[in-house]
């Protein structure tokens, strides 16, 4: 609950209704691959193994869709395909606002195993 707080002090709540699933995978859409569906899994399971509190397909204010919101940190993760710096500039000003960090991973340079793709995200977020 002290998640929800720091959510509301941070002005996210509006972003946040009694009904949005808290700590599960939701899907963008059916277009979305299945690399980019087990990475943004892994991250939560990564992540809910800390004890984190968890939001996938976050809507943040300005009505951008985070991939993984960690309200407990107060980071977003972002899982890109077709990777290149452009898009990684757009997603750090669509969120900057908003939360301490953003981290945009390249889906091309995840590792396949699951259990590898977790140990990267932990690292990448200085949690392993």
């Amino acid at each position: 609950m002290a998640d929800i707080w720091k959510m509301k002090k941070l002005g996210l709540l509006k972003s946040y209704k009694p009904t949005t699933p808290v700590n599960c995978v939701r899907s963008h859409n059916r277009n979305e691959t299945d690399k980019h569906f087990v990475c943004k899994s892994m991250a939560v399971k990564a992540l809910l193994d800390k004890g984190h509190t968890v939001f996938t397909e976050f809507e943040t204010p300005n009505k951008a869709v985070a991939d993984v919101y960690d309200a407990t940190l107060n980071i977003i993760l972002e899982f890109e395909t077709n990777f290149d710096k452009k898009k990684e500039y757009v997603k750090l000003l669509q969120f900057k606002n908003y939360v301490n960090e953003v981290y945009v991973f390249d889906l091309d340079e995840m590792p396949e195993n699951y259990t590898q793709i977790k140990r990267f995200i932990l690292w990448r977020l200085g949690l392993n």
